[in-house]
């Protein structure tokens, strides 16, 4: 093989390994020092719906196509802010929504950010959060339809609001929620 051919082969390997390294890499980030000068600022109790720009500016997403996965999940986003801006907004709980590639809160000089830069379930979901406390998130995962009850259901468990907990479901003391009729007590082990 000539130099020019072991330089071209090094080159590739280098980019090769630079591609998959940033592949990889872990899309969330937490840092002391805040940078982001559009964070959203912890205040308060929040709770922030999020999902990616990239998805609200697809073509299917513009309301032309009622049958796409994206309409469906943005539709299940808001009707879980909805319920829990209807149970917690009065109890001075915020609820926002956020279309964004990348989320970035500030709560009391702890940035926590994370990218939103795909259309998938792990892109769309509510960060439930108050102040010095770390957050819960809640993902839609590979079902939308779960962000209905999942996010209000953990927002009243976060903020001990059990009067908030959907109905249907039994928000427990320990920080989880289960369905009706199914006891609060850990199963022995």
């Amino acid at each position: 093989m000539s130099d020019l051919g072991r330089l071209a082969s090094r080159g590739l390997a280098a980019l090769l390994v630079a591609m998959m390294s940033a592949k990889c890499a872990h899309p969330r980030t937490t840092t002391d020092i805040v940078q982001d000068p559009n964070a959203i600022k912890v205040s308060g109790p929040l709770v922030v719906g999020f999902f990616p720009a990239s998805g609200a500016s697809l073509g299917e997403f513009n309301g032309s196509d009622e049958d796409s996965p994206l309409v469906a999940a943005k539709d299940h986003l808001k009707w879980a802010l909805d319920n829990v801006k209807t149970c917690m907004g009065s109890k001075g709980v915020e609820v926002r929504e956020v279309y964004a590639n990348r989320l970035s809160v500030d709560n009391q000089g702890k940035a926590d950010s994370f990218d939103l830069i795909e259309s998938s379930g792990e892109s769309i979901g509510c960060y439930i959060v108050a102040p010095g406390r770390a957050p819960a998130i809640v993902r839609a995962g590979d079902e939308s339809t779960s962000l209905v009850l999942a996010c209000q259901a953990s927002a009243s468990v976060y903020f001990s609001m059990p009067e908030c907990c959907p109905e249907g479901l039994v928000c427990c003391p320990d920080g989880t929620w289960r369905s009706q009729g199914t006891s609060c007590a850990v199963a022995d082990r």
